[in-house]
């Protein structure tokens, strides 16, 4: 069953894929050739935009719904390790996931209510990683996004904090949003930093993915605050933090990617 690879491994798979369409378009060709004639290449077949009620691939072949054993199941099929369950009101609970073999990648939180799955979020980023290796993923990670939602977010927020602007803590925040069928998706950075010290250990700064289920809203009823009602990262003894708008990306083998999602096998 395949599972999450590193990029250097994704491009091998990537490589091999283009081998093997260029002996398929080849074989045709031979084969004219010999019968004394060739034949019109096929037309390629665009790939067709998503729809409003198209619904959204969850990674590591996660499905709205799945029930806590279910994870528990694929967990070995992505490598994710279970590292700890945090309580979520009285009917929920959290999972955090480490282990998974995606560039970037810190940790995955599964979001359980009433035994079943309705959040996935993927937290990027590492203690060492300069402001402009964030901007670079965010951007990376944003165009990927819009590419699969086949258009621009919406913007929910850019900027300071509300009520932290006195504080000798400078917290930022960025978010973006997408919506289909019966799911929300969002792009948010957090970032809090020292005024005055710009090293990287008085700094918490963090991208997030995060997939929330959106149950039928009834017609003339308020969309949810999907943000708000969301548990968001926080640091080691820090307020959950914020992030600027994406500068133009950067390349290298440690820009995060998507995690491809893992099909689910047939019963």
């Amino acid at each position: 069953m395949p599972s999450l690879v590193p990029l250097n491994r994704l491009a091998l798979i990537a490589l091999g894929a283009g081998l093997l369409g260029a002996s398929v378009q080849l074989s045709p060709a031979l084969h004219g050739q010999r019968r004394g004639g060739t034949r019109p290449e096929a037309t390629p077949v665009p790939t067709p935009v998503p729809g409003p009620d198209d619904p959204v691939t969850l990674p590591f072949g996660f499905s709205w719904g799945d029930t806590p054993e279910m994870i528990k199941a694929a967990m070995p099929r992505v490598k994710a390790k279970l590292k700890q369950v945090k309580p979520l009101g009285d009917r929920g609970e959290i999972w955090v996931l480490v282990g998974v073999e995606v560039p970037g990648l810190r940790e995955s939180r599964a979001i359980f209510q009433e035994k079943q799955l309705v959040g996935l979020d993927l937290e990027y980023g590492a203690p060492d990683w300069p402001v402009e290796k964030f901007r670079s993923a965010m951007a990376n990670l944003r165009r990927k996004l819009e590419a699969a939602f086949a258009g621009p977010g919406t913007l929910l927020k850019r900027g300071l904090v509300e009520g932290t602007e006195e504080s000798d803590v400078e917290q930022i925040l960025t978010g973006y949003e997408w919506r289909r069928s019966d799911s929300i998706v969002m792009l948010v950075y957090f970032s809090a930093e020292k005024k005055d010290v710009a090293t990287a250990a008085e700094a918490f700064r963090s991208m997030t993915i995060r997939y929330r289920y959106q149950p039928p809203v009834p017609a003339g009823s308020p969309g949810p605050d999907a943000i708000r009602a969301t548990p968001a990262p926080s640091a080691p003894g820090r307020d959950p933090l914020p992030v600027p708008e994406a500068t133009p990306e950067q390349g290298g083998e440690s820009t995060p990617i998507l995690p491809e999602p893992s099909p689910t096998p047939s019963p």
